[in-house]
C-alpha cells in the first residue's frame, strides 16, 4: 500500500512548474488549505532537487517573527530576512514561508516582493491566509496566485490504500468506455467509495486507515487541534461556538443553511461562518434563480467528508451507500452525497470552480443542487440512490427547456446512463466519476457545447 506521500498529487508537478517559470519578476505563491491538508508536505515535495531553497516557519520562529513584525519598509524587510536566513544577494533562490499569516506586516511588502525582489521565487503558505492582509493593507491584486489545497480526492485515496487500478479505470472513463464498468466492478466501486466517506481525505487519517490504526481519534485530534487554532488566533470569546459552527453546517447538508442555527446573534453567527470559510473549513455555494435580485440562504459544505460525519450532532452511526438502508437515513445521506459532489467537482482543481445552486422562486421550491459553470451551464442533480427512474431527471429537463441547454447530469449509485431525448442528453453519473475531468469530457465526446 502507498504512503501520502507516495502519491503524485497534481500540485506537485503544477507548484513546481510555477516555481521553475523562469520569467522575472516573479509571482508570489499563496499555497492555503486547511490545517492537515498536507500543503506544507506538498511544497516539500515540489522543492526536492532545485537549487538555493530556504524555508522558515513563523509560527516557529517567533524570533523572525518579531523582527519582520518591526520593519517598516520593504527594503528593512528584504535586509533582516536575507541576513537572517542567509540568503544569496546575487543568485536566484526559492525562499518557503510556512504559516505566513502569523506576520502582522508580510502582507503589506507581497507587491513589492513581486516587484522589487527580483532574483526570488517566493512561496507564502497557511490555512487562514486571507488574514495576512490586514484592514489597512491594500490587496494587491495581480501580484500573487492561489493554490487551495483540499483533502485527497477519491483517486487519491484509491492510490493510499494500494487500489491503482481501480484509478486507471476512472481515469480512462468515457461514454464509449462505459461497458468497462460492469456491474461487479460498479459495486466494487460503491464499496470503496463507502469507505471513502467514513474515513476521509485527511492524509494523516488516510496513512492511519491504511496501516490498521486507530484513524477516528487522529481525526478526533486534528478537529480539536483545529478549534484550538481557530479560537486562539480568531480571538473567538465562545470556543463552544466553533463546534455549533462545524455541527450546524455538518446537520444540514443539502438545505438551506441559515445563520440562526448558531445561537448568537445574526451578525455574529455570519461573521462566524465568513471565518470558517476563510480557513477553508466551510465552503459557502449561493442559491440563484432566474431573477438577479432574488436572494435566498446558502448552502453550506464542510471540507472533508470523514469531519462531516464526525462533527454530525444525530444518535445514529456513519451513513452508507450500501447499508444505510432507513429513509430517514438515506436522506441524510443525501446530504453528504450533494457534499462529495462538490468536493469530486473541485479535486485536483487547483484553483476556484464556479459552482452555483438553482432554485426557481422563493414561491416555487423546485431546485437544482448544482450548476457547474464551464463553458456552458451545466445542472446537476444529486440522488443518494442505488437505482434511478426516468422521473429523477425531471427538474433537469425543465432548467435545459428554461435555458436552451443541452446536457443535465444527475448523480447517484446507479449505473452510467445515457438518455437522449429530444436535443438533450440526460447522463446518470455514478458517484465515484463525479469530477470535472469526467464532465468536460461528456461535453466534449457528447457535442454539447454552448448554442
Amino acid at each position: 500500500m502507498a504512503h501520502s506521500s507516495d502519491i503524485a498529487r497534481i500540485a506537485v508537478a503544477d507548484l513546481r512548474r510555477r516555481v521553475q517559470y523562469s520569467v522575472a519578476p516573479h509571482q508570489v505563491i499563496f499555497v492555503e488549505g486547511a490545517r492537515q491538508v498536507g500543503k506544507t508536505t506538498l511544497i516539500e515535495q515540489a522543492l526536492v532537487g532545485l537549487d538555493n531553497v530556504f524555508s522558515v516557519n513563523l509560527e516557529v520562529n517567533a524570533r523572525l517573527r518579531k523582527k519582520v513584525d518591526q520593519t517598516q519598509s520593504f527594503e528593512e524587510f528584504r535586509t533582516i530576512v536575507s541576513a537572517e536566513l542567509r540568503l544569496p544577494k546575487q543568485t536566484d533562490f526559492v525562499l518557503f514561508i510556512d504559516e505566513a499569516q502569523e506576520s502582522e506586516m508580510l502582507g503589506a511588502y507581497v507587491r513589492s516582493i513581486k516587484e522589487q525582489w527580483r532574483n526570488a521565487r517566493v512561496i507564502l503558505s497557511g490555512s487562514s491566509m486571507k488574514r495576512i492582509f490586514r484592514s489597512d493593507v491594500r490587496v494587491p491584486v495581480g501580484r500573487f496566485d492561489r493554490l487551495i489545497l483540499k483533502p485527497f480526492s477519491f483517486s487519491e485515496f484509491l492510490l493510499a490504500v494500494g487500489k491503482s487500478s481501480y484509478v486507471e479505470l476512472l481515469t480512462q472513463f468515457s461514454p464509449q468506455t462505459a461497458t468497462k464498468l460492469t456491474p461487479l466492478l460498479h459495486d466494487a466501486l460503491l464499496a470503496e467509495f463507502d469507505q471513502y466517506l467514513a474515513v476521509g481525505g485527511l492524509p494523516r487519517v488516510v496513512t492511519t486507515f491504511v496501516a490498521g490504526a486507530d484513524y477516528a481519534a487522529v481525526r478526533e485530534e486534528i478537529v480539536l487541534q483545529q478549534e484550538e487554532d481557530f479560537v486562539r488566533k480568531e480571538r473567538l470569546e465562545n470556543s463552544h461556538f466553533f463546534d455549533l459552527a462545524l455541527s450546524a453546517v455538518a446537520d444540514h447538508l443539502g438545505y438551506p443553511s441559515k445563520n440562526s442555527y448558531i445561537d448568537c446573534s445574526s451578525r455574529e453567527s455570519k461573521a462566524l461562518f465568513a471565518r470558517l470559510e476563510d480557513w477553508h473549513l466551510v465552503q459557502r455555494i449561493n442559491q440563484r434563480s432566474f431573477s438577479s435580485t432574488s436572494q435566498f440562504y446558502p448552502k453550506r459544505y464542510l471540507y472533508d467528508l470523514g469531519v462531516a460525519q464526525y462533527v454530525r450532532q444525530h444518535p445514529f452511526p456513519d451513513l452508507s451507500i450500501l447499508s444505510s438502508s432507513n429513509k430517514v437515513l438515506r436522506g441524510q445521506l443525501g446530504g453528504l452525497f450533494e457534499n462529495a459532489v462538490l468536493l469530486g467537482l473541485q479535486s485536483d482543481q487547483l484553483t476556484p470552480v464556479r459552482i452555483l445552486s438553482w432554485r426557481q422562486g422563493a414561491q416555487n421550491k423546485s431546485e437544482i443542487d448544482f450548476v457547474l459553470r464551464e463553458q456552458i451551464s451545466i445542472p446537476i442533480e444529486v440522488k443518494a440512490k442505488l437505482k434511478i427512474s426516468p422521473r429523477v431527471f425531471a427538474p433537469l429537463r425543465r432548467y435545459l427547456k428554461d435555458t436552451d441547454q443541452q446536457l443535465g447530469i444527475v448523480v447517484s449509485a446507479a449505473p452510467f446512463r445515457l438518455i437522449e431525448e429530444g436535443g438533450m442528453k440526460l447522463v446518470n453519473l455514478p458517484i465515484y466519476l463525479a469530477k470535472l475531468p469526467v464532465i468536460q469530457s461528456l461535453v466534449e465526446e457528447l457535442g454539447v457545447g454552448a448554442r
